[in-house]
């Protein structure tokens, strides 16, 4: 029987080259590589089309620096050089060297498809593909990057080491006005394979923020000791010490890889891969705990709220009085948990009730690794005029998270914490 939604589902195979892309969504994805374990044909179609885009990624790339193209124009302009140029006449060769390049593109597969098997073409190594500028080491990582010192080149197949300077290197991806900023702290040793592969042997890649590649690239790079980590469109840390890699991301998503096991990464969360095992499973970077905080002045216990940066870089977090509210809490009644099935009976969210000095919980924290922001709490109000029953109180974290790894517009909600209202 003919069925739709089968009808419009795509054949795997004709969904290989968006992987490679890097196109795919984190389901897709996952799905995809469950069929590709189970197909030796989809395994062979799937190193062919890499072989194939491979052969495009390795043409040599020219890196312009930075404002290039201004620079030629005021030239141009200085000698006179556009003063007898005809209005139309530049969009024509424009035009005329795209169609030269899509030409020379599709000469190229063709002797990939038609001249694969008879030998491999050699392209050289040490091409220029980016530009580094050098910087004073900075004091921690959440002040940034120092004071410029010096410029170089990122050449490809050449080790760098930044063991006396912070870096920031520019990578130009190949489409219009679109690049790539790896920023790299003192003590990082790395090579670039190619302008979308690096080789991080170690030291703390403090933010990548990777923009997609042109036509037939596949997604950025990063080989460690550990395991690699493949990047499409994103901003993200790497850090490799000698026991693993720690990958945190900011914006985007992010395919860490540790043995041959995958584990898409999304914004607001981190991994770790540690040496001969599996990358753990995308874990979130702010955790939120509640704890009872007995006061005797109160008909209703205090709860005591802690934010955590569970992560491994500084996160930037919003307190209690930023603005709009940033921490709200959710009550609800014990048969919401206490009777699966039944109907729930829950209140809507109303902003924290904040216990203290309210000056001392304005504006923003930064928090470093596995350092926390504590508060307290009163929810008698919420539960004042209520039954005397068994209540479920949890608190959301709607500030989001800021950090050299990039924004994260995310909700953190706390584990429910039970509070007895029977005897009050």
């Amino acid at each position: 029987m003919f069925n739709e939604e089968r009808a419009t589902t795509p054949l795997a195979s004709s969904q290989l080259v968006s992987y490679v892309m890097g196109e795919l969504e984190p389901d897709q994805q996952q799905a995809l590589e469950a069929q590709i374990k189970e197909s030796p044909a989809l395994q062979a179609e799937l190193e062919e089309i890499r072989s194939h885009l491979g052969l495009h990624q390795r043409v040599r790339k020219v890196a312009p620096r930075r404002g290039s193209f201004d620079r030629l124009i005021r030239h141009m302009k200085t000698e006179g050089t556009l003063a007898g140029a005809v209005p139309g006449v530049h969009c024509m060769l424009r035009r005329a060297f795209v169609f030269a390049g899509l030409a020379g593109f599709v000469f190229i597969v063709l002797m990939a498809v038609f001249g694969g098997r008879q030998g491999t073409v050699s392209l050289p190594r040490d091409q220029v593909i980016g530009q580094i500028i050098f910087y004073e080491p900075a004091s921690d990582s959440i002040s940034g990057l120092g004071r410029e010192v010096d410029q170089g080149e990122a050449v490809a197949g050449a080790t760098r080491n930044f063991s006396s300077h912070d870096a920031s290197i520019w990578i130009p991806t190949g489409v219009s006005r679109s690049y790539s900023i790896i920023e790299c702290a003192q003590g990082t040793v790395l090579k670039f394979n190619n302008s979308r592969e690096v080789v991080l042997t170690k030291g703390f890649m403090r933010r990548l923020s990777i923009a997609p590649g042109a036509l037939g690239e596949g997604a950025f790079t990063v080989k460690t000791p550990h395991g690699r980590v493949e990047i499409s469109n994103a901003r993200l840390s790497i850090r490799v010490t000698e026991a693993d890699t720690q990958v945190c991301v900011g914006e985007g998503s992010a395919r860490v890889i540790g043995g041959d096991v995958p584990q898409i990464v999304p914004s607001g969360h981190f991994s770790v891969i540690s040496r001969d095992a599996e990358a753990t499973p995308p874990q979130p970077e702010l955790q939120i705990t509640l704890l009872p905080f007995a006061d005797p002045k109160q008909n209703a216990p205090s709860i005591e709220v802690s934010l955590r940066n569970m992560g491994y870089v500084p996160a930037r977090i919003k307190r209690v009085y930023s603005g709009d509210p940033v921490f709200v809490v959710q009550i609800s009644r014990d048969r919401d948990y206490s009777q699966p099935g039944s109907t729930p009976e829950s209140y809507s969210p109303v902003e924290v009730s904040l216990v203290g000095n309210y000056l001392e919980h304005r504006g923003e924290a930064w928090l470093k690794p596995k350092e926390e922001y504590k508060f307290r709490i009163d929810v008698s109000q919420e539960l004042f005029g209520r039954p005397a029953a068994v209540y479920w109180v949890t608190v959301v974290y709607k500030g989001g998270l800021y950090g050299p790894q990039g924004a994260a517009m995310v909700d953190v909600t706390s584990k429910p914490l039970q509070v007895d209202m029977r005897n009050k």
